[in-house]
């Protein structure tokens, strides 16, 4: 074949395998003119490659494809640890978009996602080690967790627009221990906001609030043996020490302060409230109380006014009392098996006063009159008894009396000696024995009328005995009517 034939062969084939090329690009590659002109070209196949010429050769630089979930990208990088670095697409597993980072080992190293039309991230360390894992959350928020190498969470940051709290907004943050034990959480909602603090043993050893205004702080000890609580209200402020955790039947002190003032209890071991220490308007107490919290021992002043003291023991009723006042100040001493019987002292107005009673009556009255003390005893009610006076006087006297105070006997002392006298039922005086100076007298009288009568002077003794009307009838020694009207004179 002549050589200009040989060369239009080549040619016609060099064509038909251009020709064959361009087909199998238009079937690839469609260019559409748009309505404003310009040109878009649309390519149909399964991956793209973009090589990058170096040193080393052509080297893949980026992957555009396709599979039965939809496409994907491959960014790929070069040297030493050439690969994958992202790859974005469509997860066939799920069908969800996914966005992934990949180290020099070939691992992903973040995680870009959505999961039920939420979206996902993770963040790896090498070898596929958990790192940092995020999700949002359908009606607003989303949660952020650390991991630790285990995939447990170390730390979480949490954030709910519809929380558990009546649907309002709440943001937490939790710390975890490494088995996954709440140590540490921070929680904020619209009324308030909560810490707690805890160890892998008391994962809420501390809480610490803080809802509608009202701060509160509560301590736990180890397997809720103690506890403390406090709490600043409006119009209360209280602090809580409690064995165990809210138990009715364990010791327990509080502190509580308000617009009433202040006070302060403490229970027993079983929980039985026994001492109670308040301080209201202008006042302040102390009680001591019993089994069924009645007031046992109550120690209490009132400014201004006065001081107190009471004790009942074991009995029904006050024991004692004691009373401190601006114009008085006393003792209350009461048998424990009967409030009727007992023993008041009283001072007042510079006069003090005691007084023992039994069954509800006076039995000893002590006191003070004009010239002096006095102690009066009183016998029995039932018995019709009287009563007996001792008074400290000018020279002292003694007084027997019928219970309503008719004198029957009286023995006190003068300026010019001692002095006796008997009273009838009525009290009036029918004998009479004296001492005067040097000299002494007995008389006697009926309803007035002198009937016997005895003088012993310096001039001897004189006895007389008188008729019913009064009148001398006899005398010893014997001696005239005016003898004894002088000596009478003469003694007055």
């Amino acid at each position: 074949m002549n050589p200009e034939l040989q060369d239009m062969k080549a040619a016609m084939d060099e064509m038909n395998a251009m020709k064959s090329r361009l087909e199998k690009l238009e079937s690839v590659v469609r260019i559409r003119e748009n309505p404003d002109g310009s040109q878009a070209a649309r390519i149909r196949c399964e991956s793209i490659v973009v090589m990058h010429r170096t040193e080393a050769g052509d080297q893949q630089a980026l992957l555009i494809g396709a599979d039965d979930a939809g496409g994907y990208l491959h960014l790929c990088r070069f040297g030493e640890d050439k690969g994958i670095a992202i790859w974005l697409g469509v997860d066939i597993a799920d069908d969800q978009p996914k966005l992934e980072f990949f180290g020099a080992d070939g691992h992903p190293r973040a995680i870009l996602g959505t999961e039920n039309d939420i979206g996902l991230m993770s963040l790896l360390g090498p070898g596929y080690t958990p790192g940092v894992a995020a999700r949002a959350r359908p009606d607003g928020g989303g949660s952020v967790a650390v991991l630790q190498k285990d995939g447990r969470p170390r730390a979480v940051l949490l954030h709910d627009e519809d929380g558990p709290a009546d649907g309002q907004p709440e943001s937490n943050l939790i710390f975890f221990s490494e088995l996954g034990k709440t140590m540490l959480k921070l929680r904020h909602a619209e009324e308030g906001g909560l810490m707690t603090l805890g160890s892998p043993e008391n994962n809420t050893g501390m809480i610490l609030s803080v809802k509608d205004g009202v701060p509160m702080f509560i301590m736990r000890g180890p397997e809720e043996a103690t506890s403390i609580q406090m709490v600043a209200g409006e119009d209360l402020a209280a602090v809580k020490a409690v064995k165990g955790w809210e138990s009715s039947d364990q010791s327990a002190a509080g502190l509580f302060a308000g617009d009433f003032g202040s006070s302060l209890t403490l229970n027993d071991n079983e929980g039985v409230r026994r001492v109670d220490l308040g301080a209201i308007v202008n006042s302040g107490s102390l009680r001591l109380l019993d089994d069924d919290e009645k007031t046992g021992v109550e120690l209490a002043h009132f400014a201004g006014s006065h001081s107190s003291l009471t004790m009942k023991g074991a009995a029904e009723h006050d024991c004692l009392r004691l009373l401190a006042s601006k114009d008085v100040s006393g003792l209350h001493v009461t048998s424990p098996d009967s409030k009727e019987t007992d023993i008041s002292a009283f001072v007042a107005a510079n006069a003090p006063q005691i007084i023992l009673k039994q069954n509800d009556e006076p039995v000893v009255m002590v006191g003070q009159q004009e010239l002096g003390g006095m102690v009066t005893a009183f016998g029995r009610k039932e018995d019709e008894g009287g009563s007996a006076s001792l008074m400290g006087s000018k020279g002292g006297t003694l007084s027997i009396s019928t219970r309503d105070g008719i004198p029957l006997a009286t023995l006190d002392g003068t300026d010019h000696g001692g002095r006796l006298q008997l009273f009838n039922d009525l009290g009036f005086q029918r004998v009479l024995a004296g001492v005067h100076q040097e000299s002494a007298v007995l008389a006697l009288n009926n309803t007035g009328t002198p009937g016997f009568s005895a003088v012993c002077t310096e001039k001897g003794a004189i006895v007389t005995l008188h008729d019913e009307n009064g009148d001398i009838v006899q005398a010893l020694p014997s001696r005239d009517a005016a003898d004894f009207e002088e000596d009478e004179d003469e003694e007055s």
